[in-house]
């Protein structure tokens, strides 16, 4: 049952405030996996704040954000054992980050989503099963955008209206992006990239993360909680952003966000949700 989505049924999750606290210690998991050697009980604060974005229909890469601060964004999940353990890390550390699940996983983890939710940060999506949208139709690829949608409003309505395309493909596809727009979607790209691979060590990965962030200067930060090595490296980035003074922001839609475009009618055969009528 597939039904459109729009900022406004979503614009109510988005929680304001900055989030500046004690944190705790690096992560045990991290420790433990990968041979880190465990870090005193308390840490110091971590400047993390939000980031009201206002709404675009142009692909998001850095997100307007500063030189020095850097949004963490992760990808692929949630992931019944990694995902955990990145949110065990972020909440030691107070840190809120952004997540675009894939829909089937968050289908089969939803208590992920939720808790994903319930410790501040932002979940948008990244397709039902992570094609590649240019290689199907038009239907094809507006299903799996609008199922992966509706799939995490249906676990929490505080899911935003964030999506990323999977492998960053579909900016030169036209009708791909016609239907992002038509749905009121966020289009995030990114402008910091480490390459995550399953070969790389946590110690490459922090080298590539902490040199993509000179270069860049800051921006939208492109990681996946689907990786062993990222779980491991992540408290190390997090202490190197303490050291250099580097603040990381969850990005947020504004609470006075413009009325959203009119949504696209369920295509023929689909169903409204209780309680809308269909096409709503």
């Amino acid at each position: 049952m597939l039904v459109s989505v729009t900022r406004r049924r979503l614009v109510g999750g988005a929680a304001g405030g900055l989030l500046v606290a004690v944190c705790g210690g690096r992560s045990a998991l991290a420790a433990a996996t990968f041979g880190h050697p465990r870090m005193p009980a308390t840490r110091p604060a971590l400047p993390s704040r939000e980031f009201f974005i206002p709404y675009t229909e142009r692909p998001i890469g850095n997100g307007g954000l500063a030189a020095g601060q850097v949004a963490l964004t992760f990808d692929d999940g949630p992931h019944a054992v990694l995902t955990p353990l990145v949110l065990d890390t972020l909440k030691r550390y107070r840190v809120r980050a952004t997540f675009f699940v894939i829909g089937k996983n968050a289908a089969a983890k939803p208590d992920l989503v939720r808790r994903m939710l319930a410790e501040g940060h932002s979940v948008g999506t990244h397709s039902w099963s992570h094609p590649y949208l240019t290689s199907l139709g038009d239907e094809q690829a507006r299903t799996e955008v609008v199922r992966a949608q509706d799939t995490v409003q249906g676990i929490d309505p505080g899911g935003l209206p964030f999506f990323r395309l999977p492998y960053g493909a579909g900016l030169r596809k036209p009708a791909l992006l016609k239907t992002l727009t038509d749905l009121g979607l966020y289009n995030f790209y990114w402008n910091m990239d480490p390459n995550e691979t399953s070969a790389m060590t946590p110690a490459a990965l922090l080298g590539r993360c902490l040199a993509e962030v000179r270069r860049a200067r800051g921006g939208t930060m492109l990681l996946h909680d689907t990786h062993r090595g990222s779980v491991a490296m992540l408290p190390d980035l997090l202490d190197s952003f303490m050291r250099q003074a580097i603040e990381t922001v969850v990005y947020r839609v504004p609470p006075s966000c413009p009325a959203p475009p009119e949504m696209m009618p369920a295509t023929k055969g689909e169903k409204a949700p209780p309680g809308l009528p269909a096409g709503a």
